[in-house]
């Protein structure tokens, strides 16, 4: 086949209508197959492109097109564009790796100390702790011994 089949990504302009973003050529191919053969189905998977995922979505484009320039050049360039693909690629996945770390560090952090907090006695005055006395909490620790 000579290279990667791609599923067609999609954006929302309207309640029903959709615009292209990539593979086109995908599309295209399906609505020739079904000139051909009317018994395939008249749906074609896609993907949506929304807000949350729309800069994920063009970087991975980029992506794949260099890819496929790669793919299409000499021998010569294609080692190059294929090592700054990697280390692009190497560079975004550190990256990603470590937001989601510091993000998951800091909650955690956050837990254990609220969590402490919670377990430590406060120190009391003299005064406070006698005056405390009559606390349900405090009377049923009194009454057990």
């Amino acid at each position: 086949m000579g290279g990667i089949i791609r599923i067609p990504i999609v954006k929302k302009t309207g309640i029903d209508s959709y615009e292209i973003i990539s593979n086109l050529f995908e599309y295209q191919s399906f609505l020739k197959a079904r000139e051909i053969d009317p018994d395939l189905p008249d749906r074609l998977r896609v993907f949506i492109m929304d807000k949350t995922n729309e800069d994920d979505l063009r970087n991975q484009i980029e992506i794949i097109n260099e890819v496929e320039l790669f793919l299409n050049s000499s021998k010569d360039s294609k080692e190059n564009s294929y090592i700054s693909i990697q280390i692009k690629n190497l560079f975004s996945t550190i990256e990603k790796l470590k937001a989601d770390l510091s993000q998951l560090n800091e909650n955690k952090f956050t837990d254990i100390y609220s969590l402490i907090d919670t377990k430590i006695p406060k120190n009391l005055s003299p005064l406070d702790a006698f005056n405390q006395i009559n606390k349900p909490e405090v009377a049923q620790l009194i009454n057990k011994k």
